[in-house]
């Protein structure tokens, strides 16, 4: 299906570029068909060396012509002048894909053609390893076929999940955010480690496969978690130790309100994003 798929990506700052990684490291997207539009002349520079790509710096009108899929994966801010200076060139048959956090399908409807099909994508950074897990939320414009089409490229990249709108925020949360929670909890094992006798280096490496293991337990079986931990305890031994200590100090509930938090903040520049809106159309 992809096989002659032009891809466009407006934007190849940490996401967009493990995106480009991540599908390319897979050989199922030629190099010849992606194409990058960046705002500076040396990171242009940078992904036409690294990826072998055609990067271009400023020019995003010219970048979407002749794309299948344009992906935006500019920061939030800068998702309405990008969406401006590409409205006029864009056809119908092109479908748009946005991957910034917290810009509602509405905000860029409002400033492309009606009609134009329209799909929020959430994944993260591990698009770069193949290992996302990415949501996507169409708008009515897109058909059967893009969203198809738009769902196979990011199964290259990982697990992908159809959500509703009122999802995207506890997606943003959860799978976008979540990785950098994954990393604190990976520090402080490591940590735990050095502090009870492990060399830092030991630590590191033990910690970094016993989550990779546990993750891998918990994707490839379906035991659930609480019953991987019942199955790891022993009565009165070191998991149960271990396990007191994190529900004395409220660890699960902290990390429950951290992805809420999380979440929360991305309602917060969602509607703030469309204020600013709301007063750029006024005026």
């Amino acid at each position: 299906m992809l096989q002659d798929t032009q891809i466009t990506l407006l934007g190849a700052g940490r996401l967009g570029e493990a995106l480009l990684r991540g599908l390319l490291d897979t050989g199922a997207v030629s190099r010849t068909l992606l194409r990058a539009s960046v705002a500076s002349t040396e990171r242009a520079q940078y992904l036409t060396q690294r990826y072998s790509i055609d990067t271009a710096a400023g020019s995003n009108a010219a970048a979407v012509s002749g794309a299948d899929i344009v992906i935006i994966a500019v920061k939030p801010a800068k998702v309405g002048s990008v969406l401006r200076e590409i409205r006029p060139v864009l056809r119908p048959s092109q479908v748009i894909v946005s991957l910034a956090a917290a810009v509602r399908l509405r905000l860029i409807e409002a400033q492309l053609q009606p009609s134009t099909p329209i799909v929020r994508a959430m994944p993260n950074i591990a698009m770069a390893l193949r290992q996302s897990a990415t949501a996507l939320c169409p708008n009515a414009a897109v058909t059967d076929e893009q969203r198809t089409l738009v769902a196979s490229v990011f199964r290259l990249v990982g697990e992908v999940a159809f959500v509703e709108e009122e999802a995207i925020d506890g997606v943003t949360a959860l799978a976008g955010s979540g990785p950098a929670l994954i990393f604190y909890l990976l520090e402080a094992l490591a940590e735990g480690g050095r502090r009870a006798g492990v060399s830092g280096p030991v630590a590191d490496a033990l910690a970094r496969q016993t989550l990779l293991g546990a993750a891998r337990l918990a994707l490839e079986t379906e035991v659930s978690p609480s019953e991987w931990i019942e199955q790891v305890k022993t009565p009165a031994g070191t998991t149960i130790a271990g396990l007191e200590v994190l529900e004395r100090d409220g660890v699960r509930q902290a990390l429950i309100e951290a992805v809420t938090a999380a979440a929360r903040r991305a309602r917060d520049i969602a509607d703030e994003l469309e204020a600013e809106l709301e007063t750029e159309l006024e005026t």
